[in-house]
């Protein structure tokens, strides 16, 4: 995905530390077990992320700008990234590109409950990639892309949602691969919306156990 080979690695072990690392041409590595987001201060800021104040007050990440940003989870087991049941995303992405995720396991938590936020969120991104990372509900939408260029997600599960798996506006080029989309119930919404987009692929996926 052209992730830069030069860049510096970073290892944290808490949310602090993982924001205080968000920027380009580097690799967070995340290790321990939970990475609570919600712990950090809504006022910390950077060139690269803010808090942005959502409806009920609370607050979601969101990273704009950055280029050739790996985040990886150390260990045998998805390290969990996680914010309060809220009405934001865990983690939105704006005019990013070359992300990658790797080995996490992202949602609100620690308890499930209503909230009205997804877990990852892109917009205008080019090139992202999942790999081994569980999105989970509590969260309204697993992934939902708009403007996306190039979204690869493999080997992953998304589980538990209570809108959609999947949404994906004006995207091209998206796959899923070897991935297990399951136990999400939607009431309102089709748990898989594709809207305006150009080649949208999905390969050895297994959806199973869902409710609309």
């Amino acid at each position: 995905l052209g992730m830069s080979q030069t860049g510096k690695i970073i290892t944290v072990d808490n949310a602090d530390e993982f924001v205080d690392a968000i920027g380009p041409d580097r690799t967070i590595q995340l290790k321990g077990s939970t990475i609570y987001l919600s712990n950090v201060s809504s006022t910390k800021r950077n060139t690269y992320f803010q808090f942005s104040e959502v409806w009920d007050g609370e607050h979601e990440l969101v990273i704009t700008g950055v280029a050739n940003l790996k985040i990886i989870g150390l260990g045998d087991k998805p390290v969990e990234i996680n914010a309060r049941p809220e009405e934001g995303d865990v983690i939105s992405f704006i005019n990013c590109s070359n992300i990658s995720i790797v080995n996490i396991d992202a949602g609100h938590g620690p308890t499930k409950g209503g909230c009205d936020g997804g877990v990852f969120n892109f917009s205008n991104c080019k090139n992202i990639s999942i790999e081994k990372s569980i999105l989970y509900g509590s969260g309204t939408f697993g992934i939902s892309a708009k403007d996306v260029e190039g979204l690869k997600c493999k080997n992953s599960t998304i589980r538990g949602c209570s809108r959609s798996i999947l949404v994906l506006e004006n995207c091209n080029n998206s796959e899923f691969n070897n991935c297990d989309l399951t136990e999400n119930e939607t009431e309102y919404d089709d748990l898989i919306n594709i809207e305006n987009c150009i080649g949208v692929k999905f390969i050895a996926c297994d959806i199973t156990r869902n409710i609309t």
